[in-house]
Formats: C-alpha cells, structure tokens, sequence
C-alpha cells in the first residue's frame, strides 16, 4: 500500500502534469541559462566586433568628391538612418591624418577624442579596435 501514502502515483493524468511542469521548469532555467551567459560573457568583445562592422559600412558608403574628399554616405543597403534616428547614441566622424573632421553625423563635430587628450592618428586602441585604417575609392 505504498500508493496510499501517495494518491497523485495512481493517477496517470497528475503524473504527466508533474512531468510537464518540471519540464518547462528545467526548461525556463536552462533558457535562462544560456541567455545570462551570452549576455555576460564578452560584451567587451561584442561591442568590438559590432563596432568594427558600423565602421566597415561607413567606409562602403562613402561618396568622394572629384577632389578625393569624403562628402557623403550613400545608403543602399546600408541602415545610415539610424545615425539620423538615435543621434544622442550613435555617430560617426570621418577624419583626416590630422584629425580634422571631413565629415560627420552632426554639424560641427570634432574628432572624439577621451577628454584632456589630442587625437592620436596611430593604431587603433586594442579595447576599440573599429577605426578602419584607409578609405577605397
């Protein structure tokens, strides 16, 4: 009379809803799980990799002008209204060996620089590596 102590082991029906509960709970966790790690575990390297790619589309739409200076993105399939559409987050600055702004996302920008310093026109740091070191014509 094991099944007395227990009435929900007689029963298939509470049986398969248990199993069914436990399994989207294990299900829920693990889910979670893989979220929380993906989220977590590089961001540093995301944000490299996705910056990388921003500069490598702004370097495909650029425009020169017959005198091989930078006047424009043209969009294609390229999202470049986005730096329209969320301006306070997202811009870009195309800059010359000196640092002089050729073209940017905002009028009147400067390079972005970490404040008190002077624009370096050597590699790209190792944290954010996304410059992109020439422009094809």
């Amino acid at each position: 009379m094991r099944s007395a102590m227990f009435p929900w082991k007689r029963s298939l029906r509470l049986q398969l809803m248990a199993t069914y509960v436990v399994a989207m709970l294990l299900t829920g966790l693990g889910v979670g799980a893989v979220l929380a790690a993906i989220l977590t575990w590089d961001m540093d390297g995301v944000a490299r990799r996705g910056l990388t790619e921003q500069a490598q589309w702004i370097e495909q739409a650029l425009r020169f002008d017959a005198a091989g200076r930078p006047v424009a993105l043209v969009g294609g399939r390229y999202p470049l209204w986005i730096y329209e559409g969320a301006s306070d987050d997202l811009k870009y600055r195309v800059l010359d060996s000196s640092g002089a702004v050729l073209l940017a996302s905002d009028p009147g920008a400067k390079a972005l620089v970490s404040d008190g310093r002077a624009f370096d026109p050597g590699p790209p740091s190792s944290r954010w590596p996304a410059a992109v070191s020439g422009c094809r014509r």
